[in-house]
């Protein structure tokens, strides 16, 4: 297999990239995640996405700030920049929902001082709320 892609590499990419450009235009793939045989890329729900409370309050507030900057601008890039950062928004109240109520179930019973702890420790994934991080 080996001989067979350096052999015919350069016709490879270009089936490749028709594949890919055929995709693009039926709206089948983006992106996001990209990978070939054994590369390694940064997948969406990669540990670096797990977040607490208090990230995704700072997080909130960087996106504030930021639309802000863009409403000042108000030209056509920073109009699609500030509807992305708009769902990014979402995106994290969903998630403060999501990981509030976690913490509510996981303190119930417990002392005012034990839920406090578990709000700084406990942590969600922005991508997939179901992922859980493996320690």
């Amino acid at each position: 297999m080996g001989k067979f892609l350096s052999r015919h590499k350069e016709r490879i990419v270009e089936l490749f990239s028709q594949i890919v450009e055929i995709g693009i235009e039926k709206d089948l793939i983006n992106f996001d995640v990209l990978a070939i045989d054994t590369v390694k890329i940064r997948a969406n729900a990669s540990y670096k996405r797990f977040k607490t409370l208090s990230g995704m309050k700072e997080e909130r507030r960087k996106i504030r700030e930021r639309i802000k900057e863009l409403i000042e601008k108000t030209d056509e890039e920073s109009t699609i920049e500030q509807e992305m950062l708009e769902k990014r928004k979402a995106t994290l109240e969903a998630g403060v929902k999501a990981l509030k109520k976690r913490i509510e179930e996981e303190g119930a019973g417990r002392t005012e001082t034990e839920k406090n702890k578990l709000e700084e420790k406990m942590k969600i994934n922005m991508i997939d709320s179901d992922c859980s991080l493996l320690q």
